[in-house]
This record gives C-alpha cells, sequence and structure tokens, in this order.
C-alpha cells in the first residue's frame, strides 16, 4: 500500500482546475469566465521577464498626495499606466507560498518583523499563505479602498479585485483583475478583507517555514 503522503501526492494531481468567480461578483456569462480563463492560461505560460514587462504596460508607482486617506500622503500607490478594461487581468500576486493549519501561522519569513509580513500577505484558501514581503511584485502594493475602520469617511471606490485560481497540480495563484473600466492615470483600489485588517491589528507569531515560490 502506498503511504499517505504519496497517496497525497496523488490526489493532487488529479484536482480539477478551478477558478473562484464568485468572490469578485463577476456575471455568470460565459464568454467573460472564458475571457479570463484564456488570459490566466497566456499570463500562465510567460516568464519572469515577460510576467515584469506585462505588470509594467499596466501598472506603475507614484508617490499618493493624500486626496483620498490622508494617512497614506506620500507613501506608494499603484496607478493604471493606460485604460484598463473591465474583467482586464492585470498580473498576479506574487510571493512565497507557505502551509499550515491557519492564516496567521502560515509562513515564518526570517528577519522580518511580524507587522510587515501581516501587511504583505494573502491566504487563497485555508492552510494557504502567500507572503509577498520582500518577494512580491507591485501588486503587493495596490491599496486597501478600506479598512473596515468605524473612523473612515470618504472611502475611494474598489476598481480592483483579487481573483484566486487553483490548477491541475493543486497550486494556488491569485490574480488581480479589474472589475469596471480604469482610465490612464487612477489610482488602483482593491478590497483586503475584514479578516485582513483584524489580523493586521493583531498579529499571531508565524512558526512554518514549509515554503514554495510562486
Amino acid at each position: 500500500m502506498a503511504e499517505p503522503s504519496v497517496k497525497r501526492e496523488v490526489g493532487d494531481s488529479r484536482q480539477r482546475q478551478a477558478t473562484f468567480f464568485s468572490q469578485i461578483d463577476i456575471p455568470n456569462d460565459r464568454s467573460i469566465r472564458k475571457s479570463i480563463h484564456e488570459s490566466i492560461a497566456k499570463y500562465q505560460a510567460l516568464d519572469n521577464e515577460q510576467r515584469e514587462q506585462y505588470l509594467q504596460e499596466r501598472m506603475f508607482v507614484q508617490k499618493h498626495d493624500g486626496s483620498i486617506f490622508s494617512e497614506l500622503k506620500g507613501q506608494e500607490e499603484v496607478v493604471a499606466s493606460r485604460d484598463i478594461s473591465q474583467w482586464e487581468l492585470l498580473g498576479h500576486y506574487a510571493g512565497k507560498q507557505y502551509h499550515d493549519n491557519t492564516y496567521q501561522q502560515g509562513a515564518r519569513v526570517m528577519g522580518a518583523a511580524l507587522a510587515n509580513i501581516d501587511s504583505y500577505s494573502f491566504a487563497p484558501a485555508h492552510g494557504v499563505f502567500i507572503s509577498g514581503y520582500r518577494q512580491g511584485n507591485i501588486t503587493s502594493l495596490i491599496n486597501a479602498f478600506s479598512t473596515y475602520s468605524d473612523k473612515e469617511k470618504n472611502s475611494p471606490e474598489q476598481n480592483v479585485s483579487f481573483l484566486r485560481h487553483r490548477n491541475q497540480q493543486g497550486q494556488w495563484m491569485v490574480f488581480i483583475i479589474a472589475i469596471k473600466p480604469i482610465p490612464a492615470n487612477e489610482s488602483l483600489w482593491i478590497d483586503y478583507g475584514e479578516q485582513y485588517w483584524q489580523a493586521a491589528r493583531a498579529p499571531i507569531a508565524i512558526s512554518d517555514d514549509n515554503s514554495e515560490a510562486l
């Protein structure tokens, strides 16, 4: 009989590819979803240099002027390099993928402050944790349209969203999708989710160093 680990690997290799459209409110339109699937396939076929060029063609970084959130004044923000179409794939959330039993205990980045790790993190599934700290790309700099704070007023409108994707090998990737048309030079705003801000305000020590690069 095969060892449990071998059985698990065989089972993982037979998983169906899945893209979780429900979380970003994409219409149940086959043409839209087919187009996104095709964009994901083309993006995954790119090498690292080509992916970097893909990102630069769509986004750049500048200093925020504080006009929307005064606390962001002088900090980096991501802006559209050109007009972006609704449902366009902008790139992927890069980083190292860690595994553990909970969102907050999914990774250990040597020499990094825990607050920094929590600030550049994403959990695409239970027990999976992607850390973009010191190893991410421009997408990790996209600011949140809301911090889920009672003191917050006049929040900007969200225009991009995370899209979770699992390939046939069971590996997770997180893509950034435009959920509405975005004019050139407009800031990108995303939803990190209320759980993210709860973790950022009360982080738990991270202990597991079992990781793989994405």
